[in-house]
């Protein structure tokens, strides 16, 4: 009799990094990798409408719909 299958990995998903993108573009990048978009706060800057900040960090490996939350540039 064949062993078992093994079990599948989890789902992960790698975070995008978005900075310096508008926010239209971040929310699809975001989508794409198979996150999701959390809360979007916005603060003084002089990069209006673009990303310019962000957690968790571009690059790391999260479960599949981790929460990304995003900092936009606004007046």
């Amino acid at each position: 009799m064949p062993p078992p299958p093994l079990p599948k990995p989890p789902a992960r998903c790698r975070v995008p990094r978005v900075i310096g993108l508008t926010l239209l573009r971040a929310r699809a990048r975001i989508a794409r990798a198979r996150c999701r978009v959390g809360r979007v706060r916005r603060q003084r800057s002089r990069m209006v409408g673009r990303v310019i900040g962000q957690s968790p960090q571009g690059g790391s490996i999260r479960p599949r719909g981790t929460r990304v939350t995003l900092l936009v540039g606004r007046r």
